[in-house]
């Protein structure tokens, strides 16, 4: 009869397929590994105990420059790790939402929060968008909506005017005058998702992020420790329709059809971003 060890492993590896590799670094805790060593998760599971029933806690989830990236989206593996939490009947997943984008090229390295990066365009995390919340998420939802709803003109005329440069940067034609926070961040997400952007460009969307996680506050220990409800219908939900994500992600995505995504200026170098999501 095989270990309770042996059964996760078991599942894990039919979960990932023979394009992975499952990696045991310490007892209860798994690496999954792409052909090209690239690590594309890790997690521990942790037993039943008289702090609660068992959980999993994913550790790892990232998409790192290696030669070739792993294979599959942070989604895909989302969608694997809940999968696999039905299969061992276990009820959450919790993890610690420290994920960023990052420009590693740059002769000083960019990166920024991505929770709060989505928070200027949603409202909420990525992973929050994915099901995994922290404890006062409707209360942080419902301020995080009503402070990116700001209009950009009752800021300080300081950071308007960076919000204008930006803007101007690449290409849009949003009026800072008559615009809300919330449109001028998906209009910087537009150019972003459409042209791969130079360093001193992402330099400055990064230290823009990294003023308003500031003056809102949006990296609190609180807001980032989250929990998936793995039987919860409304998980549920969200995983069905996982396969198709693109699906997915356009209901969850706020669009604003006057806004268009504008050209590369000439003689701009691209420069590759990527996202790791270090837990």
């Amino acid at each position: 009869m095989e270990s309770h060890l042996e059964h996760i492993m078991t599942e894990t590896k039919r979960l990932f397929g023979p394009d992975f590799r499952v990696d045991t670094p310490q007892f209860m805790h798994f690496v999954i590994l792409s052909k090209t060593n690239c690590i594309c998760c890790a997690f521990s599971y942790y037993e039943d105990s008289r702090h609660g029933p068992s959980f999993l806690q994913l550790d790892e989830l990232r998409m790192q420059p290696c030669p070739i990236l792993c294979s599959l989206s942070g989604t895909a593996i989302l969608f694997k790790l809940f999968q696999l939490a039905q299969r061992l009947q276990i009820q959450t997943i919790r993890l610690y939402d420290a994920s960023s984008i990052q420009y590693p090229n740059c002769k000083h390295p960019v990166h920024m929060s991505m929770a709060a990066y989505n928070i200027l365009i949603y409202g909420q995390s990525w992973y929050n968008r994915m099901g995994y919340y922290q404890r006062n998420f409707s209360a942080d939802f419902e301020r995080n909506l009503y402070l990116i709803q700001q209009r950009v003109h009752s800021l300080h005329k300081h950071r308007q005017r960076q919000i204008q440069t930006m803007l101007l940067d690449i290409g849009s034609v949003l009026d800072t005058r008559e615009c809300t926070l919330q449109e001028a961040f998906v209009a910087m997400d537009t150019y972003r998702r459409h042209n791969t952007m130079d360093c001193d460009m992402s330099e400055y969307l990064s230290d823009l992020v990294n003023m308003f996680v500031e003056l809102f506050d949006l990296k609190s220990d609180e807001s980032l420790n989250l929990t998936l409800e793995v039987d919860n219908p409304q998980t549920r939900l969200i995983y069905s329709r996982t396969g198709g994500r693109a699906a997915l992600l356009a209901e969850l995505r706020p669009e604003f059809p006057s806004e268009t995504p504008a050209g590369r200026p000439a003689g701009v170098k691209k420069q590759t971003s990527f996202v790791i999501n270090k837990l």
